[in-house]
C-alpha cells in the first residue's frame, strides 16, 4: 500500500487570541502558524468579523489597526454592544500548496486608555491694550474624562512682566505696559 501525501492545513501556534492593547498604536500582536508540508509559504490575511475593516496584516503576521484607535471615540461594533473599545475579526493563515488550505481564528482586541496629551484651545498670538494687567484667559481641553489641567509659565521668576493662575489660566501682566516702549512680549505656557 501506498500513502500519498496531502496538503495539510496551517495551524496557529499562538494561544492569545484575546489581546489587550493601549490606544494609538496600531501595532497588536505577531501571529505565528506551523505547516507540515515543506517548502510553502503563508500568507496571513483578515478573513471578516464584524469590526475587520479596521484591521490589517504588514510584515507577515503582524496584526494592525489600520488605523491607531482612539479610546475616547470608538468604532467597534463586537464586543458585548457596540462603542465598548472591544474589537472583533477573523483572522486566517493560508498556505502556497497546489490545493491551498488555511486555518482562520477569531480574535478579540480590547483598546485600553492611555493618558492623551492636553492641547490648547486659545491663540499663541494674544493682543492686549496698553496699560491693561489681564491679557485673556488660556484655555486648553483634555481628551481624557476628569483630567485635571494646570497651566505654567516655565523659568517664571519675581522679575517676570507675566503671572499665569495655575487653575483658571488667567494670564495677567505683573505691571502695565507702554506699547511706544515695547510692543512685543514672547514667553512659553504649559499646560499639564
Amino acid at each position: 500500500m501506498k500513502v500519498s501525501d496531502q496538503n495539510d492545513a496551517p495551524v496557529f501556534t499562538n494561544t492569545t487570541f484575546t489581546i489587550s492593547v493601549s490606544e494609538n498604536q496600531t501595532f497588536i500582536q505577531t501571529f505565528q502558524s506551523n505547516d507540515n508540508d515543506n517548502g510553502q509559504n503563508l500568507l496571513y490575511s483578515v478573513k471578516g468579523g464584524k469590526d475587520s475593516q479596521y484591521f490589517e496584516f504588514r510584515n507577515g503576521g503582524e496584526l494592525h489597526f489600520a488605523v491607531a484607535p482612539d479610546f475616547e471615540n470608538p468604532k467597534d461594533l463586537g464586543g458585548d454592544q457596540i462603542f465598548d473599545n472591544i474589537y472583533e475579526v477573523e483572522i486566517q493563515v493560508a498556505d502556497t500548496g497546489v490545493i491551498p488550505q488555511s486555518a482562520s481564528q477569531v480574535v478579540t482586541v480590547i483598546v485600553l486608555n492611555a493618558n492623551d496629551s492636553p492641547y490648547f484651545t486659545t491663540s499663541s498670538n494674544l493682543t492686549v491694550n496698553e496699560n491693561a494687567t489681564l491679557i485673556e484667559t488660556i484655555e486648553a481641553l483634555d481628551p481624557d474624562a476628569g483630567d485635571t489641567l494646570t497651566y505654567s509659565i516655565p523659568n517664571l521668576t519675581n522679575a517676570s512682566p507675566v503671572r499665569i493662575d495655575s487653575v483658571t489660566g488667567d494670564l495677567t501682566l505683573t505691571q502695565s505696559f507702554d506699547y511706544e516702549v515695547k510692543g512685543y512680549y514672547a514667553f512659553p505656557v504649559t499646560i499639564s
